[in-house]
């Protein structure tokens, strides 16, 4: 798995090169600082490990109280005797110290420095009340009072397996170790690196087993970002999920348009049909009403032809039942038979209208 290296200078990554075998470790922070930015530990409580920070500075100690429960924060600078010594704070910086020369070089430079007082312990006093057996590494950064921290340590009672400890001025490249290297070599600590700005020690126990992990820099084999490069990581990761999901969408949206180009097509086609049906049906109208005009007029002529059979045929009747009509009747008998026969006419083309009626007879003494 990638470790993730929160230390200014990857000394995180060296420690972890030459412990990663140690399931849950313990360390001891001393300069403790803010809990994650250029934290030398962070990385190891990630990790599972857990360990105490010591932190003079009141803002930074409550930072790490809130992002580290289940590690020993104290509030508290450490030095060769316990009791309270005058202590220069530079707000908002890693670089509050015990040391009157070096705050003023800070002021010097332009620095705010608050000057008050912090409660000092030894090393070795918080090692019998907070510490295991095992102290894993032990790391020292304090702007120039790193002498006075090792001095108060117990290093045959208590031996952490490797000590890293700031070796140069603050903010500079000068080298400092010479007036605190002694302590740590009569301890029976041997010099492993210097990364240009910490120095690393290992206890003479451990040398065999620990030193061939510091041959080299931090590398490409030890598989590690910077945190700042996971949270690039983070974002690009987060940039493209939010570049996945908007092309789902787009896809999505891309459907529903077809989809609504569809039913607007469908819909175009139904409204044309519906059209066409209409002016069907307006054709049809006009030919019905049309159909239906025509048919009153056949009904009409049918009933003046009805009216006219019925009058003939009641003139007829009228006729024959006058007397003349019975009176003439042998005559036209005798008529019918003295009129030569003859062949029937051939069949009309056409059968030509019914003469009008002859007009209803009227009482006629001729005829009576």
């Amino acid at each position: 798995m990638t470790f993730v290296s929160y230390a200014q200078n990857f000394e995180d990554v060296l420690l972890w090169r030459a412990l990663r075998h140690v399931g849950r470790g313990f360390y001891i922070d001393v300069g403790a600082a803010h809990p994650d930015v250029d934290s030398v530990t962070r990385a190891f409580y990630n990790c599972g490990w857990t360990g105490i920070n010591v932190e003079p500075v009141a803002g930074y100690a409550q930072r790490l109280e809130a992002a580290r429960p289940q590690d020993t924060t104290l509030r508290l600078a450490l030095g060769e005797i316990p009791g309270q010594a005058p202590f220069f704070t530079v707000p908002g910086t890693g670089l509050s110290t015990l040391e009157s020369s070096v705050a003023q070089d800070y002021r010097t430079q332009g620095f705010t420095v608050e000057e008050g007082t912090v409660a000092i312990e030894t090393l070795s006093a918080i090692c019998r009340r907070h510490a295991p057996a095992e102290i894993h590494f032990l790391k020292v950064d304090v702007e120039g009072a790193e002498r006075a921290v090792l001095a108060g340590a117990d290093f045959d009672a208590f031996r952490p397996w490797i000590i890293l400890v700031e070796a140069t001025k603050p903010m500079s490249a000068e080298e400092t170790h010479a007036t605190w290297e002694p302590l740590l070599l009569a301890a029976d600590y041997r010099f492993v690196w210097f990364d240009g700005l910490n120095r690393f020690y290992i206890a003479a126990e451990h040398h065999a087993a620990l030193a061939p992990h510091f041959r080299t820099p931090p590398n490409v084999f030890d598989d590690f970002l910077r945190v700042a490069d996971t949270e690039w990581a983070r974002r690009i990761n987060a940039a493209e999920a939010a570049a996945d999901a908007l092309r789902d969408r787009t896809q999505v949206a891309e459907a529903w348009t077809q989809l609504a180009e569809d039913r607007a097509d469908a819909a175009s086609r139904q409204v044309l049909g519906t059209l066409a049906e209409a002016s069907r049906a307006r054709t049809l109208g006009h030919e019905v009403t049309a159909l239906q005009a025509s048919l009153g007029q056949q009904r009409a002529q049918a009933g003046q032809q009805q009216a006219r059979a019925e009058q003939a045929e009641a003139w007829l009747a009228l006729m024959r039942a006058s007397t003349s009509w019975r009176i003439t009747g042998p005559l036209r008998r005798a008529v019918r038979l003295l009129r030569p026969s003859r062949a029937q006419p051939p069949a009309a083309a056409s059968i030509p209208a019914a003469p009008p009626p002859p007009p209803a007879p009227t009482a006629d003494p001729e005829w009576n």
